[in-house]
């Protein structure tokens, strides 16, 4: 008798999709900074935002097609997202798809998650920006905030 395979995925669904999402942004950012010469932190958002609308957007079929190759993204991965610069994207994506509009505990999250982004932003701004010297390389992303 053969033995039987495990269908057990050693990854879970949440790790997967973050290393997904956050791969592609993170492989444009460094090939485009480098190649062109230009800011990363720039790059870094306009792929992060876009990466995010196009997980929504695939969420969103996922979710109105019951078909077994549409699988879904978990809510982390999108906070995630959002949480690392997607804000916009999130917001367009949103009105554009109309997807998670009304489940009450994503929309709860969201603000949350933007609060701390809101906060880390003016913790990063006004606090580092007034206290550290000159030479120290977080004023130069300051500048792009």
């Amino acid at each position: 008798m053969a033995p039987k395979r495990s269908r057990h995925n050693p990854m879970s669904p949440r790790i997967l999709s973050l290393m997904a999402c956050f791969g592609i942004p993170a492989f444009v950012t460094a090939t485009w900074s480098q190649g062109l010469g230009l800011m990363p932190l720039p790059v870094w958002l306009i792929s992060v935002n876009l990466m995010l609308l196009a997980v929504l957007g695939k969420d969103k079929f996922a979710a109105t097609k019951n078909s077994p190759y549409a699988t879904r993204t978990p809510e982390f991965t999108l906070l995630a997202l959002t949480f690392a610069g997607g804000t916009p994207a999130l917001f367009v994506g949103r009105w554009l798809f109309s997807h998670k509009t009304s489940k009450r505990s994503f929309i709860a999250a969201m603000w949350g998650t933007i609060a701390v982004q809101v906060v880390c932003i003016w913790y990063f701004r006004v606090f580092l920006a007034t206290h550290m010297p000159l030479s120290f390389p977080y004023n130069l992303l300051a500048h792009w905030l």
